[in-house]
């Protein structure tokens, strides 16, 4: 972000991912606790393909995560001036 000179970054769909379906943020057969399925509909979501899905296994992340692609579209960075982030 140094080197972009940007003060904030913030996630986008891309221009193929706007029609994607949005999952629950986490999979009701995975993880299914009563206090977090009564309140499912205030969760954020998640897509059906990476980058957008959490799959909350902490074992494949610590790898995915260090080698993500930071400037593959999905990332809008924003240099803190007066506009609004991705604009």
């Amino acid at each position: 972000m140094d080197e972009l000179g940007a003060t904030m970054v913030v996630p986008r769909l891309r221009p193929e991912e706007e029609d994607m379906p949005l999952l629950p943020w986490v999979d009701p057969e995975n993880f299914n606790p009563g206090y977090l399925t009564r309140s499912m509909h205030l969760m954020p979501k998640q897509g059906d393909h990476q980058p957008w899905v959490h799959s909350q296994d902490y074992w494949m992340e610590k790898d995915e995560i260090p080698a993500a692609d930071l400037d593959d579209g999905a990332l809008v960075y924003d240099g803190g001036g007066p506009t609004t982030p991705g604009h």
